[in-house]
């Protein structure tokens, strides 16, 4: 999926999960149209509730390059993609390639 992708936006550490430190990963299924515009996001996982909306909105804004048959016909597309929350020295990070080390 990520590999469609033309425009990717990073969800933003949430407030809400800062008292908490909180650490965590979200998975998201996406769904996006001929034009590459995102029509449907789903949260499938969530290892906190805080990391939700931030997810959502951020994927909202992503692009993706249309899908091409082999019979050259193009459509959109649909995927999951996974979202690594963690919080080191103070402050809230996200990284969507993998799990980040637990620091404290």
């Amino acid at each position: 999926m990520r590999q469609k992708a033309l425009v990717e936006v990073l969800p933003q550490y949430p407030i809400a999960a800062r008292k908490d430190q909180a650490r965590g990963r979200v998975v998201a299924e996406v769904e996006f149209d001929v034009k590459g515009l995102v029509t449907g996001v789903e949260i499938v996982e969530s290892s906190h509730p805080a990391f939700i909306q931030s997810t959502t909105r951020a994927l909202r804004c992503w692009r993706f390059a249309p899908v091409v048959t082999l019979n050259r016909e193009v459509s959109g597309g649909r995927g999951k993609l996974t979202f690594y929350f963690s919080f080191q020295t103070g402050r809230g990070r996200v990284d969507a390639s993998k799990p980040l080390a637990s620091a404290s």
